[in-house]
């Protein structure tokens, strides 16, 4: 319900772009939540991604259903180019459907992607393998 009603809102808003102000969806968000329900940005995961730009948040539409089915490289290609660096849990919705019997999410991101850890952070991320 609450994945619903977040893609509702993120279609209601993103008439002319997929770049969606923070503030303006959290609010339209809560609102759409029954009372007692806070707004839950793992709810988002598969629906939109959260960026910033010149010191303001947005959110960056990008529903998982619009993937690229057959084709994993351009399903990664998609995936990296509206994001270029990604973690383990947001990346996996939008690569689910590509994994079966015959392909593994480890052999995926071995030929898409290469892993990158900073000093300070050390959970690691994903980038496109180019």
């Amino acid at each position: 319900f609450f994945f619903f009603q977040a893609r509702k809102i993120l279609n209601r808003l993103s008439n002319e772009t997929d770049q969606i102000p923070k503030s303006d969806f959290d609010l339209k968000w809560r609102a759409s939540l029954p009372k007692g329900i806070s707004p839950n940005r793992d709810d988002l995961l598969g629906v939109a991604i959260p960026y910033s730009k010149l010191g303001k948040e947005f959110y960056l539409r990008l529903f998982a259903d619009d993937m690229p089915r057959d084709d994993a490289k351009a399903c990664f290609d998609t995936i990296f180019k509206s994001q270029k660096l990604w973690k383990m849990d947001a990346i996996d919705p939008y690569i689910s459907h590509l994994i079966g019997p015959d392909q593994t999410k480890a052999a995926l991101f071995r030929k898409f992607t290469r892993t990158c850890r900073s000093p300070t952070n050390p959970a690691e991320k994903y980038l496109c393998k180019k």
